[in-house]
């Protein structure tokens, strides 16, 4: 009456969520893929009309695009039975990093835009490259250029930098080649050599708080912070000729600021949300 049924009931096994491990070659041709994607897309637009092809909302959603392509391959290739919250790490973690990280990256903007003004004096639209259009737009289209520059673009590199290529290159590298790596390859995309140093910072520091956090929410916000302030200093002036480099004093300031907004994060991933985070990638 009680022995074991016949056909006793068995669980399924689960389902392989697991990422395979990417190589640093194989990301090199990834994000160059993405960026080949992007500027194809654009010189295709450009070549029908100028304002197209330069238009910041129309790149921005060009670039969209593009990276959304190879995240969706990316995926498939490397993941293709996990979710894509989990491929990208959309985790949750120590939320108390979100706030520092928006501060890190408003204040972080002061010396990296002081150190691009030293690097390209010459050149007062270095930054964004495109200043002659913004000014012939509207307000209301400026306002636009500025959502898409600060929103959407750090939202879909991230997505692939911190996100898609991170998530794989940590299954096969230590987190300081992946931090590292992630940074030489999203300063690489840009295509500006002069900015290429600033940008590996940059991109290295993004990569910092992506493993010190264990998810993309806290770089993403950062990214985001950093356009932002871009975006401001656009916004309240009128003309490109209003453009000033950002002075020394205020860069050393924003250093500083950046610098107590590291070493109040690098506390707070010693806690056990930010470790568990952590593991989800190991």
């Amino acid at each position: 009456m009680f022995d074991d049924p016949a056909y006793p009931s068995v669980p399924p096994p689960p389902e392989d969520d697991s990422v395979r491990p990417m190589s640093f070659l194989a990301a090199f041709l990834w994000s160059m893929g993405a960026q080949l994607l992007f500027v194809t897309t654009i010189l295709l637009l450009g070549g029908a009309s100028e304002w197209a092809g330069w238009n910041p909302v129309t790149r921005i959603s060009c670039q969209a695009v593009a990276y959304l392509l190879v995240l969706f391959f990316t995926l498939r290739v490397y993941a293709p039975t996990a979710r894509i919250r989990d491929f990208v790490a959309f985790r949750s973690t120590q939320w108390a990093m979100a706030p520092l990280a928006l501060l890190l990256g408003a204040s972080v903007a002061f010396p990296i835009d002081w150190v691009f003004a030293q690097l390209q004096p010459d050149e007062p639209d270095h930054f964004f490259g495109f200043l002659d259009v913004f000014f012939r737009m509207t307000m209301p289209e400026r306002i636009a250029a500025g959502v898409a520059i600060a929103a959407l673009g750090p939202v879909v590199e991230e997505l692939i930098f911190r996100g898609a290529l991170f998530t794989s290159l940590r299954k096969r590298y230590p987190p300081g080649a992946v931090m590292a790596g992630t940074g030489l390859l999203f300063a690489a995309v840009h295509l500006n050599p002069l900015a290429f140093v600033p940008l590996v910072v940059l991109g290295t520091g993004l990569g910092y708080l992506r493993w010190a956090s264990g998810t993309i929410v806290v770089p993403l916000l950062m990214h985001a912070a950093y356009n932002g302030v871009g975006v401001y200093e656009l916004l309240r002036i009128q003309s490109p000729s209003e453009s000033t480099p950002t002075p020394l004093t205020h860069a050393g300031i924003g250093l500083a600021v950046a610098l107590a907004s590291l070493g109040l994060i690098y506390l707070l991933s010693r806690t056990q949300p930010a470790r568990a985070a952590r593991r989800a990638d190991e």
